[in-house]
C-alpha cells in the first residue's frame, strides 16, 4: 500500500508484498528522528477527513488574522453581531499539545501579552473603553473609563514578606499533572523542581506551620530570648493578612498586641530578669492600655520587682511626662525622685560591680531629669542640681563657683517705645526670649530676700530629693561629668553612638531638642568637604539652623552668650584640676581634650578669626609641669592651629613631637614602647591626615613608612615600603591576639588615643596610598569582622567602640576618594547603609550622608527613598537623628531650587539642566510636594512624635507653606511634648489669638515663665 494511495479497492493485490517493499524504499527519505507519522495505520476515510480539515483550518487561520487586524487597527467599537466567532477543533488543539515538549501557562493577569501580534486572536478582546463604567466619585455617580476598585479579601492578595522571609514552596510533579492543560511534561532533574508562587490561603497554612515550629523550639529551649522575640514579631504577619479598615483595623491590631503581650508574659515567667523581653512588653503595652490602666499596671509590675527595675521606672515616669492632662513639673520631678531613691536603696550591701550598675542607672535618670528641666525652662533648678552632684561626688569642688558668673541684667527693653507699639504676642515673645537668655543662673544667697521673681531663687532643700550619693569611682565620675555638660549644651565631640549608649540617651526620644547634637557633625566636616572649595553646601545646610537656637547659648555676639561660654569652660577646667588632685589622671586629660575640642567647635560655628586669647591660654596650660609630656593636649593644640588656618604651625608642632621620640622611646620603634605607643601613633595619624588634606601624599607616605620602620620621617625612603607593609600586617595580627582589650570600653575611647585603633587607621591610609581604596577598605572590614568574632566568642558586650571608630575611618577614606576621583559612590552608599543602620547616632556617618546627597544627589529623589538607601529599617533602631538630617537635606534642596528660580525667572526651560531637571517651576512644585509628603508622614511615627526638634522643624515648615494648618499641628505637637516650653513660645509668636491660652498652660504645667500676659499689659500701660 502506497503512502498516498489514489485508489482503494475492496480486493487485495496479488503482488502486495512486492509493493510494500517498493513503498518502504520510496518512503525512506521521509523518515526523520523528530517525525514519525505512522501513516500506514490511517484508514481511507480518516485521511479524506483530515485533508478537508487541514484545508478548512488554513482558511480559518487566514480569515482570523485578517479579522484580528481589521478589528484592532481602527480601534472602534463594533457590534457583536458583526463579529464572527471562530471555532477551532478540539482534536487540532490536542495535536498541537502532543507535539510540544513543554507548555507554559500564563497564570498571571499580564495585559502586555494581549498586545503581541499573533496568528490567532488573543485570549481576550482588546478594544478602547471610553466612559463605559459608572463609578461613585466625590461629585456623585459619574461615567469613567475604568471600573471602581473593589476591596478584596485578604486571601486574594499576593503574599509579601511574612516572618523571616518570602514564603515559597516546592510543588511535586503530581500537583502539576492535575492541570489538564499541562500534559506530557517531561520530569525535572533533581534541583530544577518547579517553584510555584503561593496563594494567600497557602500562606496562612505556612504561617500555621511556622507557629508550630516556634512552639516546638520554645518548648525545647525556653531560655532562647531571640526566638521569643522573633515569635512575638511573627504575630504581626497575621495582622498584615487581615488588617481591615477604620475601627476594624484598630480592633485587629489590638487583638494582635494582646496576643503578643500574652506571649511575652509567658516568656518572662521563664526568664524573669530579662530586660529585652520586659522592654518589648511595655513598649507594646503603651499602645494597648489607656493611660490610667497603663499607670495601674506599671505600679503592679514595680511591686512585683520590688522597685528594683530602672526600666520600669522609665516607663512609669514617661507615662506622666507624656500626658497632656497630668504633666506638670512637680509631679514629674516627684516620680524621678521616687525612682532614684528606690534604686539607691537596693544598692546597699551589694558587691561593687553590682553597685556600679545601679549607679549607672541613677546617672541615666539624672540625665533624663536634667533634660526635662532644661526643656521646661528651669535652668535655675538644673544648675542647682548639677552643682549639688558635683559637690558630693568630686573632692575639692567649689560649690560657690557658679555664683561668680551672676550678672545683674537690666530690663531696658521694657521701657523701649518700640515694645509698646508692636503686637502683644511679639512683645511677649521678645521679652521672654531676652530674659531666658540673661536669667539662667539662680540668684546668689545674699540676693534671695530681695528677689522680684521667686522662681529665680532655688534652695538646695528643694532639690535634695533628686540627689543621691554616688560611689567614688572613675567610671561613675566620668559618666556624671559628661552627662552634666551635655545638659549644659556642650556637645560630645565627636558625637558617637557608643557614647550615647554609655550615658543613657540612646533610647531617649526627647533628648534631641537643641542644635548641639546636630551641629556637632561639623566638627569632623574637614574629612568630607573639599577645603579648596569655598562653597561648603553641607555645612551651610546645618549652619542655617543657628537662627533657631534656644537661649541660653554661646552662638550669638552678646554679653550673655560670652558669659555662658566662659562659664562652661571655667567649670570644666576647675573639674580637671580637682580630678588631678584626686589622682584621676586619665579622666582629667579626657576632659581637657574635650575642652580644647569645644573651643575648636566654637571656631567652626561662629567663624572666629581672632583667637589670640585662646592660643595664649593653651600655651600657658601646656607650660605647666604636669602637662609638659601630655601628648594628647599637644595634638589638640596642633589641630586647633590647623582649624584657624595656620597649617604650617600645626605641622611644626607635630613634627617637633616626632623629633622628640628618640628621648622618650630610647630610639626604639613606636610599637615597642607600651607606655607611649598609643600617643605617638596618634601623632603620626594626625600628621598624615593633615598632609593628605593638603595633597602632600608623597610626604604622608614617607611618614607612615617611618612609623612602621622605627625611623624619623626625614630618614625614610620609598625603598622601605615592602618592609613597612610587613610590619603593619604583623603588628595588627599581634594586637588582635590580645582578646581581653575588647572586654570593656569607656568614654576614654572617644577622647584619648588607643593603640589598636590608631595603628589600624595608619595601616589603612598606608594601603590607600600604596595600593588602592579597595584594598584599604577590605583590610578595615577584615579587622572589624575579627573584632566582632572575638566579642561573640568571648561573650563580651556587643558593639565595641573600636568597631565604630574603624568604621568611621572606612567612611572617611571612601569620602575622600569620592571627593577626589568623583567615583565609588555606590560602594560609599553600601558602607553608609550598614554603618547608619548599626550606629544611628553617629554624626560623622550622618554628615557623610548629608554631604553625599547635597553635593551629588538629584533633586527629584524622594526623601523616603533616600532613607531606604541609607537605612535598613528592619535592623535599625532610634532613627530620630537620621530623619532630622533628611529633613535638612530636603530644606537645602528647596532653598537651592528657590535661589535658582529667582535667578532664572525669564528662562524657565533651561535653568535646571545642570541638575537634571527641566522647567524650574514644575521642579520646585514637585520637590515641595515630595518634601510635604515626607515630613507629614513622619508626624505619624511614634518615635518622631516624642522628638521636640522634629516638631520645631515641622511647625516652621507648616507656617511657611500652609498657615491654615499651623494651629492644628501646634496642638498635636503639645499633645505629644507637653513639657517643652519653646513649642509654646514659638506658637505664641505665630498665633496671636492663642497668647492668653499659652500663658495659662505655662502656669498650669509649672513651666518656667518670666512674664505673663497680664504683667506685660500693665508694663505697656505704664
Amino acid at each position: 500500500m502506497s503512502l498516498f494511495p489514489a485508489i482503494f479497492g475492496d480486493t487485495p493485490s496479488l503482488n502486495a508484498d512486492v509493493k510494500v517493499n517498493e513503498e518502504n524504499i520510496q518512503s525512506k527519505w521521509l523518515q526523520n528522528s523528530s517525525f514519525h507519522p505512522e501513516a500506514s495505520n490511517i484508514t481511507n476515510e480518516v485521511i479524506k477527513d483530515d485533508n478537508l480539515k487541514n484545508k478548512d483550518h488554513e482558511k480559518s487561520v487566514r480569515n482570523s488574522y485578517k479579522l484580528y487586524k481589521k478589528l484592532h487597527g481602527k480601534k472602534k467599537k463594533k457590534d457583536k453581531k458583526h463579529i464572527t466567532k471562530i471555532k477551532r477543533q478540539k482534536k487540532h488543539i490536542e495535536h498541537i499539545l502532543n507535539d510540544c515538549d513543554f507548555i507554559t501557562i500564563d497564570r498571571k493577569r499580564e495585559p502586555g501579552n494581549l498586545k503581541v501580534d499573533k496568528l490567532y486572536r488573543p485570549a481576550a478582546p482588546m478594544f478602547r473603553i471610553s466612559n463605559k463604567y459608572r463609578v461613585l466619585d466625590h461629585c456623585g455617580w459619574v461615567n469613567n473609563s475604568y471600573k471602581q476598585k473593589h476591596i478584596k479579601r485578604y486571601y486574594t492578595f499576593k503574599e509579601k514578606d511574612y516572618g523571616d522571609g518570602s514564603l515559597e514552596v516546592h510543588v511535586e510533579e503530581d500537583c502539576l499533572i492535575q492541570n489538564k492543560m499541562l500534559i506530557q511534561i517531561p520530569k525535572k532533574i533533581n534541583e530544577n523542581i518547579e517553584k510555584v508562587e503561593l496563594s494567600s490561603i497557602k500562606c496562612e497554612n505556612n504561617l500555621t506551620t511556622l507557629t508550630a515550629e516556634f512552639n516546638k523550639q520554645l518548648s525545647e529551649h525556653p531560655c532562647d530570648i531571640d526566638t521569643w522575640i522573633k515569635f512575638v514579631h511573627h504575630q504581626e504577619a497575621l495582622y498584615s493578612l487581615n488588617n481591615g479598615y477604620g475601627y476594624k483595623k484598630k480592633l485587629n491590631k489590638k487583638v494582635i498586641i494582646e496576643k503578643q503581650i500574652a506571649i511575652l508574659d509567658k516568656a518572662l515567667s521563664l526568664n524573669c530578669d530579662n530586660d529585652k523581653l520586659l522592654e518589648l512588653k511595655w513598649t507594646l503595652a503603651e499602645d494597648y492600655f489607656t493611660p490610667e490602666e497603663f499607670n495601674r499596671e506599671l505600679v503592679k509590675e514595680l511591686e512585683k520587682y520590688k522597685s528594683g527595675k530602672a526600666l520600669l521606672w522609665n516607663y512609669y515616669i514617661n507615662a506622666n511626662q507624656n500626658s497632656l492632662s497630668e504633666c506638670s513639673t512637680s509631679t514629674v520631678l516627684k516620680r524621678y525622685s521616687d525612682a532614684m531613691f528606690a534604686l539607691s536603696k537596693i544598692k546597699r550591701g551589694l558587691p561593687l560591680s553590682e553597685q556600679l550598675d545601679i549607679q549607672q542607672n541613677i546617672i541615666e535618670l539624672f540625665m533624663k531629669c536634667g533634660l526635662f528641666l532644661r526643656q521646661a525652662g528651669h535652668y535655675e533648678q538644673l544648675l542647682t542640681l548639677i552643682n549639688m552632684y558635683f559637690t558630693i561626688s568630686i573632692s575639692r569642688f567649689d560649690n560657690n563657683l557658679i555664683e561668680t558668673f551672676y550678672i545683674d541684667s537690666s530690663d531696658d527693653i521694657i521701657f523701649d517705645d518700640n515694645l509698646k507699639t508692636m503686637p502683644l504676642n511679639k512683645a511677649w515673645y521678645q521679652i521672654e526670649s531676652i530674659r531666658t537668655c540673661d536669667r539662667w543662673l539662680p540668684l546668689p544667697k545674699h540676693m534671695a530676700d530681695d528677689a522680684e521673681d521667686p522662681q529665680r531663687v532655688v534652695l538646695p532643700e528643694e532639690m535634695a530629693e533628686l540627689v543621691q550619693p554616688l560611689v567614688i569611682h572613675k567610671s561613675v565620675i566620668e559618666n556624671l561629668v559628661t552627662a552634666s555638660f551635655i545638659l549644659l549644651k556642650m556637645p560630645i565631640l565627636p558625637f558617637r553612638h557608643f557614647v550615647a549608649r554609655q550615658i543613657g540617651i540612646l533610647k531617649c526620644h526627647y533628648y534631641l531638642d537643641d542644635l548641639e547634637s546636630i551641629l556637632s557633625s561639623l566638627f569632623m566636616a574637614h574629612h568630607f568637604e573639599d577645603l579648596n572649595v569655598s562653597d561648603k553646601k553641607a555645612s551651610n545646610a546645618l549652619l542655617v539652623m543657628l537662627k533657631t537656637a534656644m537661649p541660653p547659648n554661646y552662638y550669638e555676639e552678646s554679653i550673655s552668650s560670652h558669659t555662658y561660654s566662659r562659664f562652661l569652660t571655667t567649670v570644666l577646667r576647675h573639674i580637671t584640676d580637682c580630678l588631678y588632685a584626686m589622682d584621676y589622671i586619665d579622666e582629667a586629660n579626657m576632659f581637657l581634650v574635650w575642652w580644647l575640642r569645644f573651643e575648636r567647635y566654637q571656631i567652626i560655628v561662629k567663624f572666629n578669626t581672632d583667637n589670640s586669647r585662646l592660643v595664649s591660654e593653651v600655651k600657658l596650660l601646656l607650660g605647666k609641669p604636669q602637662y609638659r609630656n601630655n601628648i594628647p593636649l599637644f595634638i589638640e593644640f596642633a589641630l586647633l592651629k590647623n582649624q584657624v588656618g595656620k597649617r604650617d604651625d600645626a605641622l611644626k608642632i607635630l613634627q617637633k613631637l616626632i623629633d622628640g621620640q628618640c628621648v622618650l622611646l630610647d630610639k626604639k620603634p613606636v610599637y615597642l614602647n607600651v607606655t607611649y605607643r598609643a600617643a605617638y601613633t596618634a601623632i603620626y595619624k594626625n600628621l598624615v591626615e593633615i598632609l593628605i588634606q593638603s595633597d602632600c601624599k608623597q610626604r604622608a607616605l614617607l611618614t607612615l613608612i617611618a612609623l612602621a620602620n622605627g625611623v624619623l620621617p626625614d630618614q625614610a625612603n620609598l625603598n622601605l615600603t615592602h618592609e613597612a607593609m610587613v610590619i603593619f600586617d604583623k603588628i595588627t595580627e599581634d594586637l588582635l591576639t590580645n582578646e581581653e582589650q575588647f572586654a570593656y570600653y569607656g568614654l576614654q575611647y572617644n577622647y584619648l588615643p588607643q593603640f589598636l585603633i590608631e595603628w589600624v587607621i595608619c595601616r589603612a591610609w598606608f594601603l590607600y596610598l600604596t595600593m588602592n581604596v579597595q584594598t584599604s577598605v577590605a583590610m578595615l572590614k577584615d579587622v572589624i569582622e575579627k573584632v566582632q568574632n572575638i566579642i561573640k566568642l568571648k561573650s563580651y558586650p556587643e558593639n565595641h567602640a573600636a568597631e565604630e571608630i574603624l568604621t568611621e575611618t572606612m567612611i572617611v577614606i571612601l569620602n575622600y576618594h569620592c571627593n577626589k576621583s568623583k567615583t565609588y559612590h555606590k560602594e560609599l552608599k553600601i558602607c553608609l547603609r550598614s554603618a547608619i543602620s548599626k550606629y544611628s547616632h553617629n554624626m560623622q556617618f550622618l554628615f557623610s550622608m548629608l554631604w553625599n546627597e547635597i553635593k551629588f544627589g538629584g533633586f527629584g529623589t524622594p526623601l523616603w527613598q533616600i532613607e531606604n538607601t541609607y537605612v535598613d529599617n528592619g535592623n535599625a533602631e532610634n532613627l530620630e537623628t537620621v530623619r532630622i538630617m533628611l529633613i535638612l537635606v530636603g530644606r537645602e534642596r528647596l532653598r537651592i531650587a528657590s535661589d535658582i528660580a529667582r535667578k532664572h525667572l525669564n528662562d524657565n526651560e533651561n535653568s535646571m539642566d545642570v541638575y537634571g531637571g527641566g522647567n524650574i517651576l514644575d521642579l520646585c512644585k514637585n520637590m515641595r510636594n515630595l518634601f510635604d509628603y515626607f515630613i507629614r508622614n513622619l508626624s505619624d511615627i511614634t518615635e518622631m512624635k516624642k522628638c521636640p526638634m522634629f516638631w520645631r522643624l515641622y511647625l516652621q515648615y507648616i507656617f511657611e507653606n500652609s498657615q491654615s494648618d499651623y494651629k492644628k499641628c501646634y496642638y498635636e505637637a503639645v499633645e505629644n511634648c507637653p513639657w517643652h516650653k519653646f513649642l509654646y513660645m514659638e506658637a505664641a509668636f505665630y498665633l496671636p489669638e492663642e497668647l492668653s491660652n499659652i500663658c495659662d498652660i505655662l502656669v498650669e504645667k509649672e513651666l518656667r515663665i518670666h512674664i505673663t500676659q497680664e504683667e506685660l499689659l500693665v508694663l505697656r500701660e505704664d
